[in-house]
This record gives structure tokens, C-alpha cells and sequence, in this order.
């Protein structure tokens, strides 16, 4: 069963982290580079690039003895998942400094 989203079939709605996960591969290269940036073991960081791919239905990343490589489908995913991905970060960092104390104005 296919949900669809603005008109658009997909397997179910991606997870948040799950698409991280791919922009973060895409901006650093490598899973463990991508996996140590967001400070998660690169078997996490792959499971969720996995789920992303059963959410979306597609091949987001192609995996060799030497690493991964998005496919075309994972790149065009990553760049419209990366804006998503940076309010992430700002929502990390905006709770770090308000566990910090910080007054916000």
C-alpha cells in the first residue's frame, strides 16, 4: 500500500534522520565520515540510509568493498533533502543553547 503526497506514490513518508543520514553522506563522502560527522556508528548511519530507501522506494546508494556512492536517484534526493537537514542542525543547536541557559531573544 502506497501513500501518496502531493501526488507522488511513496512506500511511506520518510523519516527526518533517516534523509540526514543521506545528505550527510552526500556532503562528506564516505559513511564513516558521514557516521562519525553525526556522531552515530556507520552501522547506524547505514541502517538509516537502508529505511530511507524502503520509505521512498528507490536505490539511494550504491555499496562496494571501498565505501558507497548515491546513485542518481540518492543525489537528487540529497539535495532536496539538504535544506531539511541544516533546520535539523539549527534545531540541535537552538536546544543546546537553551540546556546551556541562554536567554533567546
Amino acid at each position: 500500500h502506497r501513500n501518496s503526497v502531493s501526488g507522488f506514490a511513496l512506500m511511506a513518508l520518510p523519516d527526518a534522520t533517516d534523509l540526514d543520514a543521506l545528505v550527510a553522506l552526500a556532503r562528506y563522502g564516505s559513511l564513516s565520515g558521514a557516521a562519525k560527522r553525526r556522531g552515530v556508528a556507520v552501522s547506524t548511519l547505514s541502517r538509516r540510509i537502508d529505511a530511507a530507501e524502503v520509505n521512498l522506494g528507490l536505490k539511494l546508494v550504491t555499496r562496494h568493498a571501498r565505501g558507497a556512492r548515491l546513485t542518481e536517484a540518492g543525489e537528487h534526493i540529497a539535495a532536496a533533502a539538504a535544506p531539511l537537514s541544516g533546520q535539523l542542525d539549527r534545531v540541535a543547536q537552538l536546544a543546546d543553547a537553551l540546556i546551556a541557559g541562554a536567554v533567546l531573544r
